[in-house]
């Protein structure tokens, strides 16, 4: 259902989500939160990038 959009994705399960499918946690992250709250992302983005990106980038 998920993958069909019949239902979203719990955000809190985007990490075990993400490693059973194997794909990137963090772009699964941002991927669900553009599509399911894009303005709480957009603000998001607006305070804490670059200090977001480049805390990401050193991990």
């Amino acid at each position: 259902m998920m993958k069909t959009g019949e239902t979203k994705v719990p955000i809190e399960r985007i990490p075990a989500l993400a490693e059973a499918c194997d794909v990137d946690p963090i772009d699964f992250a941002r991927i669900a939160m553009l599509e399911y709250h894009p303005e709480i992302w957009g603000t998001l983005n607006l305070v804490f990038d670059p200090k977001l990106t480049n805390a990401v980038l050193l991990l």
